[in-house]
């Protein structure tokens, strides 16, 4: 049977399809296991708000950048404070290093997530 232009992207597909089925799972399965382990291992880490913030708007934000309300430990973590009309964000990362950034006060939920997102990064060395 002869194959048509048409009919090509068709038996491309027919071809393509399960072949890219027989080799997708073990490549997904071997990333899983690559990056599950850091991922589970990963707790939250703890981040000290200025007085008066509402824990509870914040949550969304701390949550997506890996980050809680909670007094720093010997670990890494993150403590934000007043300074001035701004605030000062104050990190110690995994490995001991101190980090800073000053930034707007954040008046609402996205400058909340950016601020949290900017702590997250300052974590990582």
């Amino acid at each position: 049977m002869p194959v048509t232009l048409r009919a090509a992207p068709r038996a491309l597909l027919a071809w393509a399809l399960p072949a890219a089925l027989r080799v997708i799972p073990p490549v997904q399965v071997a990333i899983l296991l690559v990056h599950a382990p850091a991922a589970v291992a990963a707790e939250p880490v703890p981040i000290s708000l200025p007085a008066g913030e509402d824990a509870a708007a914040w949550a969304d934000a701390l949550a997506l950048a890996g980050l809680r309300v909670g007094p720093p430990g010997a670990g890494p973590s993150v403590r934000v404070r007043p300074d001035g009309d701004a605030w000062l964000i104050e990190v110690r990362d995994r490995a001991g290093q101190d980090r800073r950034a000053r930034v707007p006060r954040p008046t609402t939920p996205a400058a909340r997530e950016e601020l949290a997102f900017l702590a997250a990064s300052l974590l990582r060395p």
